[in-house]
């Protein structure tokens, strides 16, 4: 869990960074707004793509030999 915490924020960063060429949260206006949320839904949807594929892993692998 805390990886995926990490991940998702350095994801945002790094897409919330290059969209706004730079500008940091600390100068945050309305205007950056857009860029926030795209930032943020680009994280979302990182996890989403990842969870997916743990699942796809969980159903190819099958079930527990007991």
């Amino acid at each position: 869990m805390v990886m995926g915490v990490a991940l998702a924020g350095l994801i945002f960063s790094i897409s919330f960074s290059s969209l706004t060429q730079g500008a940091d949260l600390d100068q945050y206006t309305t205007v950056l707004e857009p860029f926030f949320l795209l930032s943020f839904q680009r994280a979302m949807m990182t996890g989403v793509v990842l969870s997916m594929l743990g699942i796809g892993v969980t159903l190819v692998r099958g079930p527990e030999s007991k």
